[in-house]
């Protein structure tokens, strides 16, 4: 079964690997002499203590007002004159010295207070809206140019060249606030549940599904954590390490280009560290990234690990299915990774099986 650990092996897998003929001898992890490099430890038999599989009624809750901010209520105000951030329920009247242009009138209008809205006839409304309350009476006066026109306004030209008076009257004035959960944004919130608790039953089903699946993960990163902490490194392939350090020091320039900054500059501000901090960082991880590799490749000859044509073939497809976006078939995606990559990914699922199924839950 695949996890999301199998696609940060196979990207792993795909950067940090060279597939040539070095010096040191070194000729790729498939092909490498892993006892120069690599003791195996323990792997098999590993005691952990699995991730909890709890849901509280914090985790209940806290999803559920997260939810709730996505059905904001406008509720009226009564007790206090608007303030920015609220809205304003308005209607108005336009008038061409005192004659009305009826084209131009307007009911039940939502206007930000306190903003500025681009584009409209009372841009400059929002401002004059702080401290109103209801019922209260407006007068804009806007002077429109000979060459007035605007998209959204019919019959713009009644306006060009005029001194138009807008006799506005405040209607409402209202907030955005988060609702409770009651019986009645249960039934928004789902499609299944009528009533607060129903629905609050509904998320804890849910939020225990997920936390099985990420438990899961959770446990399958442990105990491969704890394979590769047991294992011993003799010496790190200086290849695979100056690959993994060389791709991502250019990722960074490109990261720190793209801002218009020095790789220096964009370090400091972003992490607080030095250059020479920085790059002491790539180098451990990118020695992190090494082990993993070669403990990996290492429990695969162990174990005497292989694929038949029909594993390697579903495994591709199966991985084609879940990561493949952006390539247009299972051979597209085999030809941008490389065979022994692939095979590489679908011997992890192997690997943490042999790992998960002898291991002690304590």
């Amino acid at each position: 079964m695949k996890t999301k650990i199998i696609c940060s092996i196979l990207i792993i897998a795909l950067l940090t690997s060279v597939f040539c003929s070095c010096s040191d001898g070194w000729n790729g992890y498939k092909n490498a002499n892993l006892e120069k490099y690599i003791v195996l430890g323990k792997y098999k038999g590993l005691v952990y203590t699995p991730a909890s599989l709890d849901v509280s009624d914090e985790d209940v809750e806290s999803y559920i007002n997260e939810k709730l901010q996505g059905i904001p209520k406008s509720v009226e105000i009564t007790e206090r004159a608007a303030q920015k951030g609220d809205s304003a329920r308005i209607s108005y009247k336009v008038y061409d010295n005192e004659t009305e242009i009826p084209e131009f009138a307007a009911n039940d209008v939502l206007f930000p207070v306190g903003e500025t809205v681009e584009g409209s006839m009372l841009s400059d409304l929002g401002e004059k809206l702080i401290g109103a309350v209801k019922d209260d009476e407006i007068v804009i006066t806007v002077d429109f140019p000979e060459d007035y026109t605007i998209d959204s306004v019919e019959k713009a030209s009644l306006l060009a060249g005029k001194t138009i008076t807008f006799r506005i009257t405040v209607v409402s004035i209202n907030t955005t606030v988060i609702p409770e959960l009651t019986d009645e944004t249960a039934a928004e919130l789902s499609e299944t549940a009528k009533t607060a608790d129903e629905y609050r039953g509904e998320v804890k089903k849910q939020l225990s599904e997920a936390r099985i699946a990420d438990a899961e993960a959770e446990n399958l990163s442990t105990l491969w954590a704890m394979a590769v902490d047991n294992a011993e490194v003799i010496e790190y392939p200086k290849k695979e390490v100056d690959s993994s350090k060389d791709r991502r020091y250019t990722e960074y320039k490109k990261y720190a280009a793209y801002y218009g900054k020095s790789l220096e500059n964009f370090v400091f501000e972003s992490y607080g560290k030095t250059l020479e901090q920085f790059m002491d960082e790539l180098e451990e991880y990118a020695k992190k990234e090494v082990k993993e590799r070669l403990v990996l490749q290492a429990i695969i000859r162990a174990e005497g690990l292989s694929l038949s044509d029909d594993e390697y073939t579903d495994g591709l497809n199966a991985y084609y299915e879940e990561y493949g976006e952006g390539f247009s078939s299972p051979g597209e995606l085999e030809q941008y990774l490389g065979v022994d990559e692939i095979e590489t990914g679908i011997l992890w699922d192997k690997v943490i099986s042999i790992i998960k199924e002898s291991a002690e839950a304590k």
